[in-house]
């Protein structure tokens, strides 16, 4: 994912890296994942409502075919923000289900090539800043509170893992990702969940 604004100006990915994508962990254990840089348990993505100039939607089945992610990316060009709308249907037996985003966010890269950070935290929302120039800043905000939920900052890795460390905050600057996680609790067979998180510009 690329987050760009105003103009040109990258605040996750740099060159062709980046870490932003979503982690699925069943009964206690991970199932599959995809962070942009590295991917297992998932099968080919399917579009299945076609780019717009403001959105679209994207559909991925566990390779066991127990589970579906459908992804729908919504941009408001105006707000400076996107809106993903997550929604989990569980194809196979009943199971203890999370569902999380990890989105290494390196404000204003583009500007100065640094991936350092300034960053606070509060129940539901991430924010971070750069501490070069200081011109922006980028929140990560969960929109959907009703199921068990937490938000971190932790150090930014491309290791995989259900839950990650909480960083001490306010804190920085340094390089770090946010991680959001929806806990579902027992999903039984053809139970689905929605939720939707933000990202937006400062």
């Amino acid at each position: 994912m690329s987050l760009q604004s105003p103009g040109s100006i990258e605040h996750i990915r740099w060159g062709a890296s980046a870490i932003e994508g979503y982690i699925l962990c069943v009964n206690g254990a991970l199932k599959a994942y995809d962070n942009a840089y590295k991917e297992s348990g998932f099968g080919p993505p399917t579009v299945i409502a076609a780019p717009t100039a403001t959105g679209i939607t994207i559909r991925r089945k566990t390779l066991d075919g127990l589970f579906q992610l459908d992804q729908k990316w919504s941009r408001d060009n105006t707000e400076r923000d996107l809106t993903l709308q997550m929604t989990l249907k569980n194809l196979g037996p009943a199971a203890n289900v999370e569902l999380g985003r990890v989105t290494d966010v390196n404000v204003d890269f583009s500007l100065d090539k640094f991936s350092i950070d300034l960053f606070d935290r509060t129940r539901n929302t991430l924010w971070f800043r750069d501490p070069v120039n200081g011109r922006d800043g980028v929140t990560m905000k969960l929109l959907t509170l009703n199921p068990n939920y937490y938000v971190v900052v932790a150090a930014a890795t491309n290791s995989i893992d259900c839950n990650y460390p909480q960083l001490a905050f306010p804190g920085g600057p340094k390089d770090v990702m946010g991680y959001a996680r929806y806990s579902f609790g027992a999903m039984s067979s053809g139970a689905q969940k929605v939720v939707k998180l933000g990202y937006r510009v400062e």
